[in-house]
């Protein structure tokens, strides 16, 4: 999968907690609500996307089923999609780039570890 860029409307969807996932999302503009959701429906806001953060990376570079779920806001969310293919496009071009996502990466799964801030 290559990149893309969209709108996601007010109450939607980026990604339910559970699914699959082949690519992360950066934040362009509007804010996302994230929800880490119980066995019985129940969602607890954990945190908030807002332009220039990402999400979805341990899915992308773990391969790891979607830690929590991300809903648009009143406001909306539009987010950059990247996809497999086009990241290792972008790191052939920029290897310095690895450390960074790997840092994140590593911050992400010590968040997820100790129940902290999943943003």
């Amino acid at each position: 999968r290559q990149s893309r860029r969209f709108s996601v409307a007010m109450g939607q969807r980026l990604f339910q907690q559970g699914d699959r996932g082949s690519s992360m999302f950066f934040v362009a503009s509007g804010v996302g609500i994230v929800f880490l959701e119980d066995g019985e429906g129940r969602r607890t806001v954990v945190g908030e996307l807002t332009a220039g953060q990402c999400v979805g990376e341990l899915s992308l570079f773990r391969g790891e089923l979607r830690a929590t779920t991300v809903v648009a806001s009143p406001v909306g969310v539009d987010v950059i999609e990247i996809g497999s293919d086009a990241l290792e496009g972008v790191l052939r071009a920029r290897p310095m780039l690895e450390d960074m996502i790997d840092d994140l990466v590593a911050r992400r799964e010590l968040e997820k570890r100790g129940n902290t801030s999943l943003l």
